[in-house]
């Protein structure tokens, strides 16, 4: 298993990190109306609720990963982690 599931507290800032770039994307008026309520996601994935993927979302939390400098597999832990399947 790697570090970030492994550290809870690096799943908890690579969590808030995809939040925060969702927070921003998700409340931009080009986006706005895809998201009929994306403070509710948001609000999950800070509780660490699982939210359910769309390909915006996807996107967002593998370059906040690719970001955070992890590794493929730790990505995947993370979308795993954040998305129902």
């Amino acid at each position: 298993m790697s570090e970030i599931v492994n550290s809870q507290l690096n799943l908890d800032k690579a969590r808030e990190e995809v939040a925060v770039a969702l927070e921003e994307l998700m409340t931009d008026p080009e986006f706005s109306r895809i998201y009929k309520d994306p403070h509710s996601i948001i609000s999950s994935i800070r509780k660490r609720e699982k939210v359910p993927s769309d390909r915006l979302s996807y996107d967002t939390v593998v370059r906040v990963g690719q970001d955070l400098r992890l590794t493929p597999d730790e990505i995947d832990e993370l979308t795993d982690n954040i998305f129902n399947k």
